[in-house]
């Protein structure tokens, strides 16, 4: 099979199931990388630092590097045009019904479930993460100053990033 159409079909399967915003990507990631070794887990986690430190959708940026990496400059074409499709045509076809059925007890039920899925899903990339990134002592401590800075000391963003 084409590395191209191959990358295409497993971001189109990453864009459908990826409800909740790009960090809930990361573990279909992780899947991608065990599956194909088109990329290791510490190059995701740079992917990730690289993507977050960029304007843009981190999903987008993330599919692209990860495609760009696998199949250079097309492979992160097909990487982001496969990620974003799935959505497009889910917001196509779901907006002509949403606003008719939006008060509907099992579409709510729906919606709350899958915005506790993707908390999950960010919540076992984060510690896939974590695992990948925070390797010795030194490491760690810094993850927990970088936390407890976040969370204690109220900021503008862009002092969190300089320190």
């Amino acid at each position: 099979m084409n590395i191209y159409f191959l990358i295409f079909l497993e971001f189109c399967k990453i864009g459908v199931l990826a409800f909740g915003g790009g960090l809930v990507t990361i573990p279909f990631l992780l899947d991608l990388s065990e599956t194909y070794q088109w990329f290791s887990k510490n190059d995701l986690a740079e992917m990730i630092a690289i993507s977050q430190s960029i304007p843009g959708p981190i999903g987008n940026n993330v599919a692209m590097f990860a495609g760009y990496t696998t199949a250079g400059f097309w492979g992160g074409v097909s990487a982001i045009i496969g990620l974003t499709v799935p959505a497009y045509l889910i917001i196509a076809i779901f907006s002509k019904y949403i606003h008719k059925y939006y008060n509907n007890k099992i579409v709510q039920d729906l919606s709350f479930g899958m915005r506790a899925a993707s908390v999950a899903l960010i919540l076992a990339a984060a510690i896939e993460i974590t695992k990948i990134t925070v390797l010795d002592f030194k490491s760690l401590m810094m993850l927990v100053a970088s936390f407890l800075f976040i969370r204690f000391v109220k900021a503008n963003i862009f002092v969190y990033l300089l320190v």
